[in-house]
């Protein structure tokens, strides 16, 4: 059994935490306050939103895009300077076994 303290403490929490509705007006009082050309600039401001979103989205994409774009090129540079360097060595590699045998 919990001591009178604490049993005080949890009713205590219990009401002070408990839901209460708002009234039937609560969202028209609300509104009522909020000036006109507020509403107006909220309203301004989800459409700017609803357009630069769906245009922030597609230009996020194509720059993704050009990016692995980018990435392939350089790794088929990449590739092609290995093969060249490859050859460049094992001619020089030949070269110096020309000389030795010399």
């Amino acid at each position: 059994m919990m001591p009178p303290d604490e049993l005080d403490l949890e009713l205590e929490l219990h009401r002070a935490l408990a839901r209460v509705e708002p009234g039937k007006d609560f969202s028209a009082l609300r509104y009522s306050r909020w000036p006109a050309r507020n509403r107006l600039l909220t309203l301004a401001a989800a459409i700017v939103l609803l357009v630069l979103l769906p245009v922030g989205g597609i230009e996020y994409r194509a720059r993704q895009q050009r990016r692995e774009e980018a990435r392939a090129e350089l790794i088929q540079a990449l590739r092609i300077t290995q093969s060249k360097l490859q050859k460049t060595q094992q001619m020089v590699i030949r070269q110096l076994d020309r000389r030795n045998a010399l």
